[in-house]
């Protein structure tokens, strides 16, 4: 399931964007980078689970990740498809409160909590990049519940596809969409039927 270190850092990549933000974490790249254990999982591979102990904070090199949670009765809600440099985990929770699953093969970075926790509490430069990113994340889960509340079917597809305009591999022209239709339904709400019209 997992590369050996130096099979994982040969094919990751320098993290240049991220997905909703084109800047560079700073410290945080640093930090990773330096302190990180890096790791490799074919598609659909579980990073962690909901309700596991939160051991690590994840960041992603290479790959898109989905961020889901399920409700008591089966049905899974994707919140998140987290790209290159983004962050999983802050310390402060104990326990996962969503899954994290590979769409396709991912490339990763994790740095032990207790280490993030140590470095984050010595580093002011940090603490505000860790702030930001916190910030950047309410204000896209707004824009997010925004588009499921009131858009109709077609536009909430067009604004997924404009958030992941930057990231999505191209193949003759054309972006080649890792995730499902049944992704796409569960992130913006909408039926698998609804989202091939759509």
């Amino acid at each position: 399931m997992y590369a050996s270190n130096s099979t994982a850092q040969q094919i990751i990549d320098p993290v240049g964007y991220r997905l909703g933000c084109a800047t560079s974490n700073g410290g945080l790249d640093r930090l990773f980078e330096a302190k990180g254990q890096c790791r490799s999982v074919a598609a659909n591979a579980t990073l962690f689970g909901q309700g596991q102990r939160v051991e690590s904070v994840v960041q992603i090199a290479s790959g898109i990740v989905r961020c889901c949670t399920f409700s008591e009765d089966g049905h899974r809600h994707i919140f998140r498809f987290a790209g290159p440099g983004d962050l999983l985990g802050f310390v402060e929770a104990d326990t996962w409160h969503f899954t994290a699953e590979a769409i396709g093969n991912v490339q990763f970075r994790s740095v032990p909590a207790h280490l993030f926790e140590q470095e984050l509490a010595v580093d002011r430069a940090m603490q505000r990049q860790l702030r930001r990113i916190i910030l950047d994340e309410f204000e896209r889960r707004e824009r997010q519940l925004g588009c499921v509340s009131f858009m109709q079917a077609d536009d909430r597809v067009l604004t997924l596809l404009s958030e992941l305009e930057d990231v999505l591999p191209t193949e003759a022209g054309f972006a080649v969409m890792p995730m499902t239709r049944q992704d796409i339904g569960d992130y913006l709400g909408m039926s698998l039927e609804t989202v091939s019209r759509a």
